[in-house]
């Protein structure tokens, strides 16, 4: 039991890169679509 927390430090930390990661992707994603739509209407 003692292991436990650091292990779930590790994998919160772990976890929390990951989805920063898809995050930032998916940003990145939504505002080249949001350009790509507003050339495409004008």
């Amino acid at each position: 039991m003692c292991d436990s927390p650091f292990l779930n430090i590790s994998e919160f930390i772990s976890l929390r890169r990951l989805w920063q990661e898809n995050w930032r992707g998916f940003a990145e994603k939504e505002e080249y679509e949001k350009k790509y739509l507003m050339a495409d209407l004008f």
